[in-house]
C-alpha cells in the first residue's frame, strides 16, 4: 500500500479513492506484453510477404511441370516412333521429375509458411489476453469508497502488503440510520410519518 490517507471517523463519498496499491509490477507486465505483441504484428507482416512469394513459387513450379509434362509427352511419342534418342528420352524424364519435385518443395513451403503464421496468430492473441489482464489488475491498484459513509475501521496502513480476500477498511453507510423506540400509548394519535420529534425516550435499538 502505498497511500491510505483516510483516517477512522472521516466522512467519505461514493467513488472516492481511499487506497492506492503499487502496481509498477502490473505495469512491467504490461510493457512486456504491449512489446510482445508489437512484435508479433511485426512478425506477422513479414510472414504474409512470405506467403505472397511461396505462392508465386508454387505458380512458377505448376507452370515448369506443366512444360516438362508436355516435353516429355512429346520426346516420348518421338521415342516411340524412333524419331528421338533414349538419351533425349532419358533427359525430357529427368526434367519432369525434377518439375515434380521442385513444385512438391514449393507447396510444402506454403505449408511451413501458413503454420508459422498460425503460430503468430496464436502469440498476438495471447499478447492481447495478456494486455486485458494486465490492465484489469492495475484497476485494482485505487480502491474507492462504494458508498458515501463514515470510515469505522482501518485494519492497514501505508506500507503494509494488501492481500487478496483481506479487508483494509470498514464503511458505514450513514444514510440509513433507523431509530426505534417505545412510545407511551397515550402520544400515539401525535405521531405522524414525516414529523419531528424534539425528544426520544426509551430507545430501544439503533439500526442502519
Amino acid at each position: 500500500i502505498i497511500s491510505f490517507p483516510a483516517a477512522e471517523g472521516d466522512s467519505v463519498t461514493r467513488g472516492q479513492v481511499l487506497v492506492e496499491i503499487d502496481n509498477s509490477e502490473s505495469k512491467t507486465q504490461l510493457a512486456r506484453a504491449q512489446a510482445g505483441l508489437k512484435e508479433a504484428q511485426a512478425s506477422l507482416v513479414e510472414v504474409a510477404r512470405s506467403v505472397d512469394s511461396a505462392n508465386a513459387g508454387v505458380r512458377t513450379a505448376e507452370a515448369n511441370k506443366q512444360f516438362a509434362e508436355k516435353t516429355f509427352a512429346r520426346y516420348k511419342e518421338l521415342y516411340e516412333r524412333r524419331s528421338a534418342s533414349e538419351q533425349e528420352f532419358d533427359e525430357a524424364q529427368s526434367r519432369l521429375k525434377a518439375a515434380t519435385s521442385e513444385l512438391e518443395r514449393a507447396r510444402a513451403n506454403v505449408q511451413t509458411i501458413l503454420s508459422k503464421n498460425k503460430q503468430i496468430n496464436a502469440r498476438i492473441d495471447q499478447a492481447k489476453a495478456e494486455i486485458a489482464n494486465t490492465q484489469v489488475y492495475s484497476g485494482y491498484s485505487k480502491i474507492t469508497s462504494p458508498v458515501s459513509g463514515i470510515v469505522v475501521k482501518k485494519f492497514a496502513e501505508a506500507g503494509a502488503t494488501a492481500a487478496p480476500g483481506s479487508p483494509l477498511l470498514s464503511i458505514e453507510d450513514n444514510s440509513r440510520y433507523r431509530l426505534e423506540v417505545a412510545v407511551e400509548e397515550s402520544h400515539s394519535r401525535s405521531i405522524r410519518v414525516g414529523g419531528r420529534v424534539a425528544q426520544c425516550f426509551h430507545p430501544i435499538a439503533a439500526k442502519h
